[in-house]
């Protein structure tokens, strides 16, 4: 047998998804043995691939889970410290159902997507925690609660965090 890319070769290896010939050039090792380059590749991976329709669907079943938590961290905000440990199961809850949606695909998309989620979530949350409690002119309110409260400030970054990280690290 001669090498697939280099023909001058010879070789008894063989790329062990698709049973083409390599040379030691060409082959690289991994966990589930030699491969050539093209199968290698995690490019080609479906695990890697979602499609927008899929992507829009699981945007949108978390969208209301997202403001629903984002309203009971707002309304638990005078807890401090435990807010972030909230935060950090409400990102990861968050990512979990962009994740089941998608069929535990890890595309970028979806890290981005569940960050977007968590963060939307917990300011319309907050929002909504606001108007029901007498703000009136709501964005103002929302900067000088944000800026008073800096524990759901940071809440908001680990909420982020912790649904990108949940769906990056699975």
């Amino acid at each position: 047998m001669n090498c697939v890319n280099h023909p001058k070769v010879e070789t008894f290896l063989r790329c062990g998804k698709c049973d083409k010939p390599i040379c030691t050039e060409c082959m690289l090792i991994g966990p589930a043995g030699t491969r050539c380059r093209d199968c290698a590749s995690m490019r080609s991976s479906s695990l890697y691939q979602v499609s927008i329709d899929r992507l829009a669907l699981a945007v949108l079943a978390a969208v209301l889970p997202a403001v629903f938590g984002g309203y009971v961290i707002a309304a638990g905000f005078r807890f401090g410290f435990f807010v972030l440990w909230l935060a950090l199961f409400f990102g990861a809850g968050i990512a979990e159902i962009v994740l089941r949606v998608t069929g535990r695909k890890r595309a970028r998309s979806l890290e981005v997507a569940s960050g977007a989620c968590a963060f939307s979530g917990m300011l319309f949350g907050l929002a909504i925690y606001l108007l029901t409690h007498g703000a009136t002119p709501v964005a103002s309110v929302v900067v000088a609660f944000l800026t008073g409260h800096p524990f759901y400030a940071l809440s908001i970054g680990v909420a982020v965090f912790g649904a990108v990280s949940r769906i990056r690290f699975y």
